[in-house]
């Protein structure tokens, strides 16, 4: 069989396509040969994934992964919230001010934060979710 690179994805050659089609075993090798070369795509630019997701689903038309990889760059790879070290297993992205609190899909208005402090600060601010944490903290102290 063979294979060529079309629209960045593996395509099988369009005459034997239908071919592949009526074999099981042929079509469940095309497949897997397919996820191998989404999974290592993807893999290596997990900032495509982020901001496609953001295209689709937020209506940012206009942003690009070099403005996201700008914004880590300005951040230094470091959560603003906690201070650990960002890496593409843990990062979220996150808008500094909510959108339920009128923040805008902008640029301006997005940084990177773990994926657990996002996920925590819902839709807080992050001066309203740093004033929760002492509160926390408070009640609770670590002995």
């Amino acid at each position: 069989m063979t294979l060529f690179i079309e629209n960045g994805g593996l395509m099988p050659n369009k005459k034997k396509y239908q071919s592949i089609l009526n074999d099981p075993i042929r079509y469940k090798h095309y497949l897997s040969q397919k996820r191998k070369f989404s999974k290592r795509y993807y893999s290596k630019h997990p900032l495509r994934i982020v901001c496609s997701r953001l295209r689709h689903q937020k209506g940012m038309e206009n942003l690009s992964p070099f403005d996201l990889w700008k914004i880590l760059k300005k951040q230094k790879m470091i959560c603003p919230i906690s201070g650990d070290k960002l890496t593409k297993e843990n990062f979220s992205i996150d808008h500094i001010i909510p959108l339920i609190k009128g923040g805008k899909n902008e640029i301006d208005n997005l940084q990177f934060t773990i994926k657990e402090v996002n996920v925590a600060k819902f839709t807080m601010s992050t001066q309203e979710f740093i004033r929760f944490c002492h509160r926390i903290a408070k009640q609770n102290p670590i002995q």
